[in-house]
Formats: C-alpha cells, sequence, structure tokens
C-alpha cells in the first residue's frame, strides 16, 4: 500500500544526500517555476528494482533571494545577477510547504523518519520567511501534483 509521507524539510539538497548514502538513486522529474518565484520538482527516489518513492517539494532557491533583493531594478541587471548566482556562490534549495512523499517501501519510510536538518544558510531561513509572508497560501501548491505523482507511482 503507497503511503504519503509530509515532512518539514528545511534543507532539500540535504534529504536528497541522504537518500543517496542509504543506497538510492536520485532522478529529477518534472521541474517548473512558479509566478510568485517560487519552485516544484518531483523527485524519483530509485532502487536496484525500480521507483521506490516519488518526492514533491515546493521550494525557493538562491535564485529566489536574487529576484526579491533586485525586485524594482532593470530586467538586464536582474538577468545578470541571476548568471553570476547559477556560475557562482552557494546553492541552496529550501521547501516552503511540506514535502510529500509517496513509497511503499519500508526501507525508505524508515530513513525518512530517523533524517533531521537546519537551513542550509542564513538566507534560506530568511527568504523562506520573506516567502511565507507573501504567500500564505503557498501550502496548498503540491496537493495536485500528489494526485499525478500517485497515478505515476501505481501504474
Amino acid at each position: 500500500m503507497v503511503r504519503l509521507v509530509t515532512m518539514s524539510i528545511r534543507d532539500l539538497d540535504r534529504l536528497v544526500k541522504a537518500l543517496e548514502d542509504s543506497g538510492y538513486t536520485i532522478e529529477y522529474g518534472s521541474h517548473a517555476v512558479l509566478p510568485d518565484n517560487s519552485e516544484v520538482e518531483e523527485i524519483y527516489v530509485v532502487g536496484s528494482d525500480g521507483v521506490h518513492g516519488i518526492i514533491i517539494a515546493h521550494y525557493i532557491s538562491q535564485y529566489y533571494k536574487v529576484i526579491i533583493d533586485h525586485e524594482r531594478e532593470e530586467d538586464s541587471i536582474v538577468l545578470r545577477k541571476l548568471l553570476e548566482v547559477k556560475y557562482g556562490g552557494r546553492r541552496w534549495r529550501t521547501p516552503v510547504s511540506p514535502v510529500a512523499i509517496l513509497t511503499d517501501d519500508h526501507g525508505l519510510i524508515e530513513v525518512l523518519e530517523k533524517y533531521r536538518d537546519e537551513y542550509p544558510c542564513s538566507d534560506a531561513e530568511h527568504y523562506s520567511r520573506i516567502y511565507r509572508e507573501r504567500n500564505p497560501d503557498s501550502q496548498r501548491i503540491i496537493s495536485g501534483l500528489l494526485a499525478r505523482a500517485l497515478e505515476k507511482l501505481t501504474s
């Protein structure tokens, strides 16, 4: 039976690394940047015999910081800053909604139950607060993706 696990995660990249360290392979699926400059992504947790879980994450990254810091500037400046961040600096992804994981793998559930993290950097914590203040209904974003992911996992 497929189980839905929801978790408050602060460091998406650390979660991915923990899963890889536990023997799973990670494959990235659909990804979109939303109009509010947050991102959603499907992440497949793969074992030797196929997909063991699907993670649906709604997050912000260092790109969100650039857009917020320069939202009153000309597009050319914002684009230059985005490229600077892309090719240098620290990368981070911090969920702004609970991460949803669909799985029927008891081993994966055990890994998730033991997982703990903190924000990857002070910027991630600061900008996630800003995001939540500006987007109080953001918790609903992943619900539509869950139905689609469940269909993929069970077919």
